[in-house]
């Protein structure tokens, strides 16, 4: 659960900034945001686990939280930045004349109108962080951390 409350706000807010503004470089970071999707979570794991051992982050919940989240949201960002294309902007803009500012203009309009891809993009979310075996057995060593597929595993 806390994966999705860190990375389903961050990837809608970097969705919209992509679908709505003309930024410099766009298209190569969505570029880049579809090739990390090619990188195969299991080549991850020991680099994840030597880093979060120079934090001091094993066995914690900050270390599947941030891997977890990180492995989600390139995903998320791509898929609700095509979903914020397909709602219309001459709706913000209505928001926009009528006194809103841009962010109440997303919060108030675009938000509410991406509700379903939201729900998609929350599933997304949650079916891998909850699934996940290999990550969480090797970043979690007590039984207290242990996630429920490694409970049901033991």
């Amino acid at each position: 659960m806390l994966t999705l409350g860190v990375c389903l706000p961050l990837s809608a807010l970097a969705g919209y900034a992509f679908s709505r503004f003309n930024l410099v470089g766009k298209s190569r970071l969505m570029l880049f945001i579809l090739v990390t999707q090619m990188i195969s979570p299991s080549l991850m794991v020991f680099p994840l686990y030597f880093m979060y051992a120079n934090l001091r982050l094993l066995n914690t919940y900050a270390a599947l939280v941030l891997t977890y989240s990180a492995g989600a949201a390139p995903f998320i960002v791509w898929s609700l930045t095509r979903y914020f294309d397909t709602i219309s902007t001459e709706l913000e803009e209505s928001a926009l004349a009528d006194g809103r500012s841009r962010v109440g203009a997303m919060l108030r309009v675009t938000l509410p109108l991406s509700a379903p891809g939201l729900a998609a993009a929350n599933t997304y979310a949650f079916m891998p962080a909850s699934n996940d075996f290999l990550i969480a057995l090797i970043l979690t060593s007590t039984d207290m951390m242990k996630t429920y597929s490694i409970g049901i595993y033991y």
